[in-house]
């Protein structure tokens, strides 16, 4: 089982019903902003490319970069 955290935000220059946000694969480093349905879903289908450290240096970086969010 694939576990993502998608945040969706409400912008105001966004069309009615659009969906405008980011989506972080947990465990993959990085995410993916989207800017509509369509690319939510592309986004969900789609395979991750680059994994987490499981180092400790890297999960300082991963929580520095959350803080930056």
């Amino acid at each position: 089982m694939e576990t993502y955290v998608v945040r969706v935000y409400r912008e105001p220059s966004a069309e009615h019903g659009e969906l405008v946000g980011v989506v972080e694969h947990v465990g993959v480093e990085g995410q993916v902003a989207f800017r509509n349905v369509e690319q939510l879903v592309e986004v969900l289908i789609s395979r991750p490319t680059k994994r987490r450290s499981s180092s400790p240096e890297g999960e300082k970086r991963c929580r520095r970069q959350d803080r930056q969010t």
